[in-house]
């Protein structure tokens, strides 16, 4: 149901009954008073333009697609958003060439990753870091994640191997 007078800044999209279709969106209300049309086509029905807020979601698993719902009854179109799954072969587009570690941790194979991994590795054995002291590292999406000193060695060791047989091929 349309409340009079509109706003003027509101925008309105046209249903075509006939057509079971919008026929024309973002347009704004047709008399400037903002009061009902008069003498307007049967069958075309005003339908109040509004947005849902863009919702949260995982740019590495997920993405959004546009949904559109129109209530005729009601006047209105809402325009929003579905959060959708990407499958495998999407995710692998996006995330950047890396090892995956027997933790499910992506780690990106590019030389400044492998000199930072190294240089870490270096750094914690100069130290004499007890294997039980936490380690956290960035994964090739930006996630953060935490091990001790003695998986992190583990880890850093296949993912040192994995890189060389990268290099050699």
């Amino acid at each position: 149901m349309i409340t009079y007078p509109v706003s003027e800044d509101s925008r309105w999209s046209i249903w075509s009954i006939s057509g079971n279709a919008i026929v024309a969106k973002n347009k704004r209300w047709p008399r400037a008073d903002g009061q009902a049309v008069t003498g307007a086509d049967a069958d075309l029905v005003y339908l109040l333009e509004t947005k849902d807020a863009r919702p949260a979601f995982d740019q590495w698993t997920e993405k959004l697609e546009p949904t559109e719902t129109v209530d005729v009854a009601a006047n209105t179109v809402t325009r929003g958003w579905q959060v959708v799954a990407l499958d495998q072969s999407e995710q692998d587009a996006i995330v950047p060439p890396h090892f995956t570690t027997t933790g499910g941790i992506k780690l990106k194979i590019d030389d400044a990753s492998q000199n930072a991994f190294a240089n870490l590795l270096t750094l914690l054995n100069q130290a004499n870091t007890p294997d039980t002291d936490m380690v956290t590292v960035k994964d090739a999406t930006g996630n953060m994640y935490a091990m001790t000193f003695a998986d992190f060695k583990t880890e850093i060791v296949a993912y040192g191997g994995y890189c060389y047989t990268q290099f050699l091929s």
